[in-house]
């Protein structure tokens, strides 16, 4: 390592362009402990003096893929963004239905809450949405998006389950435990 700290120090002084000898590199003090090594000054790539550019930092865990730019995305292996996009899918699963969600919410007339023919009992479910709904789904939203006041006991195997609105109704009235499914949440 000193030989290369002689040899950058002797390329960089003048003396060594003229053809005379190298001026003497001063000896480092000894220190106890570890000591971080000094940056040393950028070399130019070019003779206009301009250096290059430091390395940009990688993401962290609170970044997601989306919020990086495209240009950040080399940096990192495909592991990584493999995990990023399989976070970012998970959030997705987790949210709600679009429909669901108050600002989205209107009967089967498409009639918004605050509108004087709103039916409650009634949801509006897009058909964009039946698309991307699993066969279980479709069967719940089928029979929902008629009766959509009524508490509806879904059977699975042999237990009875609730989901959205009517496993909020269970959790508060029997005390039953709420948990998140994909999209829905459900209590058993």
């Amino acid at each position: 390592m000193a030989v290369a700290e002689e040899y950058e120090a002797s390329a960089a002084t003048p003396s060594s362009m003229s053809g005379s000898s190298p001026a003497p590199v001063p000896k480092k003090k000894a220190t106890k402990g570890f000591q971080a090594p000094k940056p040393k000054p950028s070399t130019a790539s070019s003779s206009s003096g301009l250096s290059r550019p430091p390395p940009r930092p990688l993401m962290d865990k609170s970044h997601s893929a989306r919020s990086a730019s495209a240009s950040d995305n080399f940096l990192l292996t495909a592991a990584e963004r493999q995990r990023i996009l399989t976070e970012e899918t998970k959030r997705e699963n987790e949210q709600c239905f679009d429909f669901l969600k108050p600002e989205n919410v209107r009967d089967k007339d498409g009639n918004r809450p605050d509108h004087v023919d709103y039916d409650k009992r009634t949801i509006l479910v897009p058909k964009s949405a039946w698309a991307s709904f699993t066969p279980f789904e479709k069967q719940f939203w089928e029979i929902k998006q008629d009766h959509f006041d009524t508490v509806l006991f879904f059977q699975k195997g042999k237990f009875y389950e609730l989901y959205e609105d009517d496993a909020l109704i269970g959790h508060q009235e029997f005390d039953l435990k709420l948990t998140d499914r994909v999209k829905m949440k459900m209590v058993s």
